[in-house]
């Protein structure tokens, strides 16, 4: 599981600047969204990631709703966004999607995928997030796609 921890003294109680930058290696324009759980468990209000209503928890609770893409597949994209310090951040990503296509549609909706692999809607078997070289990257295909873990890649430095 991937995570973002954001409880230690340098961030606690301090706004946060997230500086990114996004290359992707996909025919998809995915986004990728950061959401708050209670603990490194990846609960949220006591729903685990692998029970009902998961899904619906873990998009309400998205920190960045505009969502981090790179549109152009070629040139990539740079830019930062601002949190409060003291979360654990989750990672979650919308293949060839938004989060509002993915909000509008819960019952039925497929491609959205988390660091907490039992709460991705391809049955909670397959990791589609990798943690290396610094880099978080992505899978974006269900059930584990090619496995080249390029789909959507992304740098991301924090200060205060």
């Amino acid at each position: 599981m991937e995570v973002i921890d954001l409880t230690g003294a340098n961030f606690a109680g301090k706004t946060v600047t997230a500086s990114y930058e996004i290359s992707r290696d996909a025919d998809y324009n995915n986004n990728i969204y950061f959401y708050t759980v209670d603990g490194a468990d990846g609960n949220i209000g006591g729903i685990a990631p692998n029970a009902s209503g998961y899904l619906q928890a873990a998009l309400d609770n998205i920190v960045n709703t505009g969502g981090l893409t790179a549109a152009d597949k070629a040139k990539g994209t740079k830019g930062s966004f601002t949190l409060e310090g003291g979360d654990i951040l989750g990672i979650a990503i919308v293949a060839d999607g938004t989060l509002a296509e993915a909000k509008s549609n819960l019952s039925s909706v497929e491609g959205v995928y988390f660091s907490y692999m039992g709460a991705n809607t391809d049955s909670g078997s397959f990791d589609h997030i990798k943690f290396e070289n610094n880099m978080f990257k992505f899978e974006d295909l269900a059930n584990g796609g090619d496995q080249d873990f390029n789909d959507i890649t992304i740098k991301i430095d924090f200060t205060v």
